[in-house]
């Protein structure tokens, strides 16, 4: 690791690759261990430039078992901000997100590009964050267990069922609802993920977790499932298309997962409806208001400006639009403002008209 062209730490550690239907593209994203077997049981060293911090007791996060290297994901040959954008406008919402900190790899000696070091979904991940003993972390990504043991997965998979069959206007119901699952976070999580228009809002890049067996003393540790935001660059018109008039509300009603039983679920109940309302109103007004998304957007093309154009050059012969590289980059900034600052008006209306169904 450089930092100001200074080596700052060198270790040996293990590498593979990453993600999902990424795993085509030419440029890969990495998965980097830590293990004792290699030398170092920790990467010790702030990755994220004093940014990340403890939700539990506010230090900052300097010890890792594992980060990637992501290739930015759906964005890789377009913007490569968006992920980076909307978690930063959200990072301070009630659910969880990841750190991302921009930097250049080297394979080998060869340069391969920008990439973003970015927290990785894990136990560690749980207890840094969360103060929650990893031992006791239950979590589940992409509808499978990640981290926790064997039979876990099965109360994941009790809730789902249960949400499908259970009446939510019965308060009793609702009330249980309430003890099961932390409701302000996922009210704020389908919020946003309505919002950019996220096409893998599904089980698929869906993430919970929860502590095994609660803890008194600690507000996280309450046994109820709970909400990481990750992943979100499959959205906001990444492939051109003018989407800033989906109806993500329709869109998930098509799909069989847990965010559809659950949010269509808990909006029979007139106290979720109120509490889904409200944080999505906060949200889109305030988070994504347009100046603060604008300005973000400015600074974020700023900052990745020529590290992007020149992993374009690595890259062209591969990607769209590679040679024509600043005409480029400059149509895939401007799309990005144009789903913003249109996207409310026709969000608002959805909204609008679900509510009139009930």
């Amino acid at each position: 690791v450089f930092q100001d062209g200074v080596s700052v730490s060198c270790a040996n550690a293990g590498m593979r690759i990453h993600g999902g239907s990424s795993r085509a593209a030419e440029q890969k994203s990495f998965n980097i261990y830590m293990r004792s077997e290699y030398g170092y049981s920790k990467y010790n060293g702030d990755l994220f430039s004093g940014n990340n911090i403890s939700e539990y007791d506010g230090s900052v996060i300097d010890e890792y078992d594992t980060f990637v290297l992501r290739d930015c994901g759906n964005d890789h040959k377009f913007s490569r901000i968006r992920d980076k954008l909307i978690q930063g406008l959200v990072r301070e919402r009630s659910f969880a997100t990841q750190a991302m900190e921009p930097c250049i790899v080297f394979i080998d000696g060869e340069f391969w590009g920008h990439y973003e070091i970015t927290e990785r979904l894990s136990d560690d991940y749980i207890e840094s964050h969360f103060g929650v003993d990893e031992s006791n972390v239950i979590l589940i990504k992409n509808g499978e267990l990640e981290d926790g043991e064997e039979g876990d997965e099965e109360e994941f998979s009790e809730l789902s069922k249960w949400v499908r069959e259970t009446d939510f206007t019965d308060p009793a119901n609702y009330e249980e609802l309430e003890s099961r699952v932390d409701l302000r976070e996922f009210a704020e999580y389908m919020s946003v993920q309505f919002y950019i228009y996220n096409y893998d809002l599904s089980d698929q890049n869906l993430a919970v977790w929860k502590a095994r067996t609660p803890d008194p003393d600690n507000t996280y540790a309450d046994g109820k499932w709970r909400f990481i935001l990750f992943d979100t660059e499959y959205s906001s018109g990444v492939y051109g298309q003018a989407i800033y008039s989906g109806n993500s509300f329709k869109d998930l009603e098509k799909k069989e997962c847990l965010p559809r039983y659950l949010f269509y679920g808990a909006m029979e109940n007139e106290d979720f409806r109120d509490l889904f309302t409200e944080a999505y109103n906060d949200i889109t007004e305030n988070d994504f208001g347009n100046e603060r998304v604008d300005s973000e957007i400015t600074k974020l093309d700023a900052e990745y400006h020529e590290m992007v154009l020149d992993t374009y050059d690595r890259f062209w012969q591969f990607w769209p639009g590679g040679m024509n590289r600043e005409n480029n980059l400059s149509d895939q900034i401007d799309d990005l403002r144009d789903f913003f600052e249109k996207r409310k008006y026709y969000s608002d209306e959805d909204l609008k008209e679900l509510l009139e169904r009930y």
